[in-house]
């Protein structure tokens, strides 16, 4: 029994037999059957009309097909496709979609919401195209020693980066990658599924974390804790001479008694940034605590020493012409370790130095 009314199914498919009878060929149609045990399956009717000796029709000849799970299937597959459909069309994060040469195949429109590129901007472009040229390098040899790790394996957790990508306005915006191959039957990656979530606001408050754990509250220059780690971290490596230079900050006291503690931080600022224009970004200037800072020189000898102290005396005297309710000072002292016994004594030798140059400079006060 079909789910057809019975005088619906008579005249649709009387006048299909009557238009095969005229022509050779074959009919295929499908529709639901109800079996005697009342459940309902889908079909496939194929029909062909059967000749006599003379070639004439003389009859139709049929075969039911049950394609029940086939069609249960394919509505799987397409009910699972709109699902993934509508969650990568509206999802936040960006769903991308590689060939095995890792070019875009698909860009969700939330990589357009992200980085401003239209999907038509980057299909056909390799990945690499979209990160920071800094990090591409690092990226290839993540993915290679993913793929070499898990050759073998039939279910491995997806590799998980965090790389800088380009925004089409020149800006960069850091991303917490998930990556999985697509792989055919016989285990041949043929592709790439990716999904970016942005996690420029958390690397933001992780560095700004960083930078409080490191840096000075009022000068901004290294931290006392700092300062160690890196000396360890120098004592340990290969880069001797390892040179150290000691400063303290003269008359701090006088000018928190006679101007006042806010004062008293302006000159220390003050010296802070006396040190900072005298060396290089990537020199390590640190405020100890209180008046005392220090700098760490891996790599330096003493000629290279002397010409930083003449940079800071520079440095003072042109400070010393600015009006300021207070004149800035330094006590220096500096020491080189060219061994790595004389490690352990380089920092009291400079300490003891720069203590002598500022007992030097009271008594020539008169």
């Amino acid at each position: 029994m079909f789910d057809l009314y019975p005088e619906e199914y008579a005249r649709k498919y009387s006048e299909m037999d009557e238009a095969l009878m005229q022509a050779d060929g074959v009919q295929m149609y499908d529709f639901r059957m109800t079996r005697k045990d009342g459940t309902v399956r889908d079909v496939m009717f194929s029909k062909a009309a059967t000749h006599d000796a003379a070639g004439n029709v003389s009859g139709i000849v049929g075969v039911i097909t049950d394609i029940t799970e086939r069609n249960q299937a394919a509505r799987a597959l397409r009910e699972s496709q709109e699902r993934y459909r509508f969650l990568a069309e509206n999802s936040a994060d960006i769903i991308w979609r590689l060939d095995a040469e890792y070019r875009f195949i698909y860009a969700s429109p939330a990589d357009e919401r992200t980085r401003g590129f239209h999907y038509t901007e980057v299909l056909g472009q390799p990945v690499w195209a979209a990160m920071h040229p800094d990090h591409v390098g690092l990226m290839q040899e993540r993915c290679r020693d993913y793929l070499a790790s898990n050759a073998d394996a039939s279910d491995p957790a997806p590799l998980r980066v965090e790389v800088p990508l380009l925004h089409k306005n020149g800006t960069s915006l850091w991303v917490e990658i998930l990556a999985n191959p697509v792989r055919e039957d016989d285990g041949t990656i043929c592709g790439y599924h990716l999904v970016a979530r942005d996690i420029t606001e958390r690397k933001t408050y992780e560095e700004q974390l960083v930078f409080v754990s490191t840096h000075d509250a009022l000068t901004g220059l290294y931290n006392r804790a700092h300062f160690e780690a890196e000396f360890q971290r120098a004592t340990q490596g290969r880069l001797l001479p390892v040179s150290v230079i000691m400063a303290d900050v003269d008359g701090l006291k006088a000018v928190n008694d006679s101007l006042g503690h806010a004062a008293g931080d302006e000159l220390i600022k003050t010296a802070a940034d006396i040190l900072r224009k005298s060396f290089r970004t990537g020199d390590l200037v640190a405020r100890l605590g209180g008046d005392e800072f220090s700098v760490l020189l891996p790599g330096t000898d003493e000629a290279a020493v002397d010409h930083s102290l003449k940079r800071i005396c520079e440095e003072m005297g042109t400070c010393s012409l600015r009006s300021t309710p207070f004149s800035v000072r330094l006590s220096l002292g500096s020491a080189t370790a060219r061994t790595p016994a004389e490690l352990e004594s380089v920092l009291r030798e400079a300490d003891r130095r720069m203590y002598e140059n500022k007992t030097a400079y009271k008594t020539a006060q008169p």
